[in-house]
């Protein structure tokens, strides 16, 4: 007599291959995982490209500064304050918005286009860029210290962004 027991039927089917609900998990798990390397790398990307423009305002901004302590010290401090007038800030208690158009640079690239009513914008080879700087001057202690306040701004998609330097010059002569 044979034993029919030893032997039992397996179909192959249910003993090998992946079933519906692993492979959709698998794929979930892939595809949040893909996102989020997209993500990270796009604010990565953001990230550099924000800290890039930070650092070019903050170069712009001290330029600016620059410029006017190297008036101040070819020119002497009164020859120095008659010109960066429109305004007399000797008069005006809440300083004055110097037209930064008027100033020249020592860059040979960088140079102020004329002033629109968006702002006194930055070019690069004759292309205006994403840059604007204004420069308030504010008179203190009697004439014989200004406050220069150089301020370099753009738009980071959406949100305004902007670098401000001040620094007090002296009658030092």
């Amino acid at each position: 007599m044979k034993n029919l027991s030893s032997k039992t039927y397996h179909p192959k089917s249910a003993q090998s291959g992946f079933t519906l609900i692993e492979t959709l998990t698998a794929v979930t798990i892939l595809s949040f995982s893909i996102v989020s390397l997209l993500v990270v790398t796009s604010q990565g990307v953001a990230n550099a490209n924000l800290a890039k423009n930070k650092f070019i305002a903050t170069y712009l901004s001290s330029e600016s500064v620059e410029i006017l302590r190297n008036m101040r010290d070819s020119r002497g401090w009164i020859e120095f304050l008659v010109e960066i007038e429109p305004c007399d800030i000797t008069q005006n208690l809440n300083g004055c918005i110097v037209d930064s158009s008027s100033l020249t640079s020592s860059s040979d690239k960088w140079v102020v286009v004329p002033c629109d009513e968006t702002g006194c914008p930055y070019a690069f080879n004759e292309e205006k860029t994403v840059f604007f700087r204004s420069i308030k001057i504010e008179s203190l202690q009697g004439g014989d210290e200004i406050k220069v306040i150089s301020e370099v701004w753009w738009n980071q998609g959406n949100v305004r962004k902007n670098v401000l330097m001040g620094e007090n010059l002296f009658n030092w002569q």
